[in-house]
């Protein structure tokens, strides 16, 4: 159940057991775990790639309703960037000034001291 990718609570309330017990189990079948989500994930991949390629003859065909064109590019970019390790959101922060601000900044930087000192090269 652990490798169909049941939850410990569900597992608990099917099996009649403790989630200790389910725990125990998952620490000492790592192995046949990770090889069973490995066989997932392969088989993800396939179904992704028939997905694909079925999307690509209904567009060709053009069998896919327009209102649900923009959703499926939408879902098929962002999963091609997650996919390449692309980030799937930019958030751009942007700062203005306002001309009063630059003013004022301006104000302080002429009214900053000057502290003369002298300059010497250090060997290292």
């Amino acid at each position: 159940m652990l490798a169909q990718g049941a939850t410990i609570k569900q597992i608990c309330k099917s099996c009649k057991v403790s989630p200790h017990t389910v725990s125990i189990v998952r620490s000492r079948e790592q192995e046949t775990l990770k090889d069973s989500k490995k066989h997932l994930r392969a088989l993800i991949g396939t179904a992704t790639h028939l997905a694909v390629e079925s999307l690509i003859t209904k567009l060709q065909d053009d069998e896919i309703p327009s209102g649900v064109l923009p959703i499926a590019t939408g879902i098929l970019i962002d999963k091609h960037r997650q996919y390449e390790g692309e980030p799937t959101q930019t958030i751009e922060v942007k700062k203005s000034l306002s001309l009063d601000e630059i003013r004022a900044e301006l104000a302080n930087l002429k009214n900053e001291k000057v502290i003369e000192a002298e300059v010497t090269d250090v060997e290292s």
